[in-house]
C-alpha cells in the first residue's frame, strides 16, 4: 500500500521542479474500480502514455508531463493503484457523490472545483486518498473527507 506521506514527499519534489507552463494536477489512488465514478475525458487514444506506468519516478515523470498547459490530458485526475502504485488511467473526469455535502453544510470547503472532487471522492470505500497539486506548487493531500496534509 502507498504511503501518503511517502507520496506527499514525491509530490512536493514535483512541485518543486515544476515547469513555467505546469497547470496543476489532481490524482486518486485507488483500492478498486468497481463503482469508482470516473470517465475518460475526451483525450486521443494515440496521445495516451502506455499505461499502466510501473515505478515512482516513472509515475512522476508523466504525472509531470501531463500536467503542462500543452498537453491535452492536463485536465480531470489521473489514477494510481494504491496496492501497486501504477498509474493506471488519465484524464478522467470524477463526479463524487454530494450527499454528504448537501447533509454535512459547513462553511470551510475547499475554494476549487478540483479540491472539492478530491475531498469528496476521498469519502468514497474505494479510495485511498487523493491529492491535488496545484498550479502554483501547493500539494494538498485529502483522505476521509478531510484534507489530511497542505505542503509547499
Amino acid at each position: 500500500m502507498i504511503d501518503r506521506k511517502h507520496f506527499c514527499g514525491l509530490l512536493q519534489e514535483l512541485a518543486a521542479n515544476r515547469t513555467d507552463d505546469f497547470i496543476g494536477l489532481g490524482v486518486i489512488f485507488y483500492l478498486t474500480m468497481v463503482g469508482l465514478p470516473v470517465v475518460p475525458l475526451g483525450v486521443i487514444e494515440s496521445s495516451q502514455p502506455e499505461l499502466p506506468i510501473f515505478g515512482e519516478k516513472n509515475v512522476m515523470k508523466v504525472l509531470a508531463t501531463l500536467a503542462t498547459r500543452r498537453n491535452p490530458q492536463h485536465d480531470g485526475f489521473h489514477l494510481i493503484d494504491a496496492e501497486s502504485g501504477e498509474l493506471t488511467h488519465v484524464a478522467q473526469f470524477v463526479s463524487p457523490p454530494l450527499e454528504t455535502a448537501l447533509v454535512n453544510r459547513r462553511t470551510n470547503w475547499p475554494s476549487g472545483a478540483r479540491q472539492m472532487a478530491a475531498l469528496l471522492i476521498s469519502l468514497m470505500p474505494q479510495v485511498a486518498f487523493s491529492a491535488v497539486v496545484t498550479a502554483d506548487g501547493k500539494v494538498q493531500l485529502y483522505w476521509n473527507g478531510t484534507q489530511a496534509m497542505t505542503e509547499e
